[in-house]
């Protein structure tokens, strides 16, 4: 578990002001975590860290898991 996890769901506004949905259920509760957004590059010069990371909000009934840069 990475420490940026938030396992409480919780719902979250896009920048424009609307509430995330959903794609596949409709439903507007979300787990927040991050990932790193690995690329074979920095990989191979022992870069990784370098990468950017993602945030991800997974939806709390279906468990799709929707990416947004960070």
């Amino acid at each position: 578990m990475s420490p940026a996890r938030d396992p409480e769901p919780s719902e979250y506004q896009l920048p424009h002001g609307v509430n995330l949905v959903c794609v596949v259920c409709a439903h507007e509760l979300f787990e927040r975590d991050t990932r790193k957004l690995n690329s074979t590059g920095m990989e191979f010069m022992n870069l990784a860290w370098a990468n950017r990371n993602a945030t991800l909000l997974i939806c709390a009934r279906c468990r799709h898991i929707h990416w947004f840069d960070a």
